[in-house]
């Protein structure tokens, strides 16, 4: 018990999916605007380059002798990018050293005494023309420097030591710069780390539930069916999809859930189970998980009797075509009896008691005692009865019912419902002593709930939950099938009636 609340208290900040699946839009979005940018950033601020190369041959020395003395082609790769190089270039060009040096550079082909002088500007005259002139230095500096190191005493017998330009410098046809892959690498680069890391902080500060894992992890249930918010009606709202299209895909996921509810429902002969279905702060699809369940356990042959008991938002009436009539507050004052405000609802086997015309002082009339004496009262009329309550944390009573009834049904929404409210809102079901069967999980955009017209005087009824009597939508009477016409009192089930 200890590890359980404790489990509850941490919360466990674990994504449904890996980490990138869930942030993948974001992580692409930051990095497509790093790219974008470094492309841009780019083409503004850098100008375009053309470059020119030129070759150098160097030649090797000879001895007196005749032998030819190995060119050391790393000292002349110094030499040729030294100061006194650029410094004489500088006199043929007017370009000051350090910026022909800056814009220079000279590289050995392998296997090669050749000196490749490369050199880039942002015109292609300019590359040539200086290119040119830093090859035609280094030929002058060396072939003028030729006779001194031969009288050196390394190599006092050294003649014929010459370098010549291979070919004159080439001229650019396009530019080579600047360098838009390079550039879009880097912003791919720079972009990810900062996609990642923003994501890390996103992932970090959000606490919405991701997934069944997420619900699971912070409430210690499991989840008994994950539907699907986004199936909608013709207005564009979501829909009972077990009263207007049960054979659709969309309905199976609470089929799945009726399969799951199914054995905790099992009760002696003649005894009713009560299921509470509950949120934590918003609605997050309670009311359409209330009134689908309800119609898939009628249409299983249970005897199901569906309570608008969110008295603070009362949507359910009108999602299956109830207006303000006498309900739920008419019965809790005394002013009727459940039985003669029940209404049908188009599903054979399933009867739902709306809200009431009065919904003031609502909790006063949610004591345990009026909640204990409804129950009562309907336990004669169902085999199952299914309260739609207000969330946990923005209502009072909802305990008071959660406390009474024999199983309760925590409905999230994936990305909305927040985990602190989800872990707050078990801990005070618990605290309340309530039976906890599990979750359901909304995913999918949130959708407002799409009420069915409310029915004409004329209206196709349904099968009465006592004996077979049927009850008129609109103004909930019974109709005898002998011919006795008037209100019905349900009589209680097993009587014999």
């Amino acid at each position: 018990m200890d590890s359980q609340t404790n489990r509850q208290r941490t919360p466990v900040f674990r994504r449904e999916g890996s980490f990138l699946r869930a942030h993948a839009r974001w992580i692409l979005a930051i990095t497509l605007v790093a790219i974008a940018s470094a492309v841009a950033v780019t083409s503004v601020m850098q100008k375009s380059v053309y470059t020119s190369d030129v070759g150098v041959l160097v030649a090797p020395r000879i001895t007196s002798n005749g032998t030819p003395l190995p060119v050391d082609m790393e000292t002349e790769l110094v030499v040729a990018t030294s100061g006194t190089v650029t410094s004489a270039a500088e006199q043929r060009t007017d370009v000051p050293a350090s910026q022909l040096m800056k814009r220079m550079s000279v590289t050995v082909p392998a296997n090669t005494t050749v000196l490749m002088f490369r050199y880039a500007d942002a015109t292609a005259v300019d590359a040539q023309q200086r290119a040119q002139a830093l090859a035609e230095a280094y030929v002058a500096y060396r072939n003028a420097s030729a006779p001194a190191r031969a009288d050196s005493p390394s190599a006092a017998a050294a003649t014929g030591d010459r370098a010549e330009v291979l070919t004159r410098a080439t001229m650019p046809t396009s530019a080579t710069g600047p360098n838009y892959p390079v550039n879009i690498l880097a912003g791919l680069v720079l972009g990810l780390m900062l996609a990642v890391g923003s994501a890390l902080l996103r992932d970090r500060l959000d606490h919405r539930v991701r997934g069944p894992r997420d619900f699971t992890d912070h409430t210690g249930l499991s989840v008994l069916a994950a539907a699907d918010a986004s199936p909608v009606g013709s207005t564009g709202r979501a829909e009972v999809v077990m009263v207007g299209a049960p054979e659709s895909a969309a309905a199976e996921a609470y089929r799945y859930l009726r399969v799951k509810v199914l054995p905790a429902l099992s009760r002696p002969t003649g005894s009713t189970t009560f299921v509470l279905l509950t949120s934590a702060r918003g609605d997050d699809g309670t009311t359409l998980t209330a009134a689908n369940l309800s119609a898939a356990l009628a249409r299983a042959g249970k005897r199901v009797v569906l309570v608008a008991g969110d008295l603070r938002s009362p949507t359910l009436p009108g999602l299956l075509g109830v207006g303000d009539r006498a309900g739920l507050t008419n019965v809790l004052r005394g002013e009727i009896a459940p039985g003669e405000v029940l209404h049908g609802t188009g599903v054979d086997n399933l009867w739902i008691l709306g809200c009431g015309t009065d919904t003031s002082s609502i909790g006063e009339l949610m004591d345990e005692q009026g909640v204990r004496r409804l129950f009562a009262q309907l336990e004669q009329l169902a085999d199952v009865v299914v309260v739609d309550s207000p969330p946990v944390l923005a209502a009072a009573e909802t305990l008071t019912l959660a406390g009474l009834v024999d199983a309760v049904i925590l409905v999230a929404a994936a990305d909305h419902t927040s985990r602190t409210d989800l872990v707050a809102a078990v801990a005070e079901l618990r605290a309340g002593r309530a039976h906890l069967l599990g979750g359901v999980l909304y995913t999918g955009p949130p959708a407002e709930p799409e009420r069915i017209a409310e029915p004409e005087a004329v209206e196709t009824t349904s099968g009465d939950p006592a004996r077979g009597i049927t009850v008129s939508r609109v103004s909930g009477t019974a109709e005898d099938p002998d011919g006795r016409n008037g209100r019905h009192q349900y009589a209680r089930r097993g009587s014999g009636q």
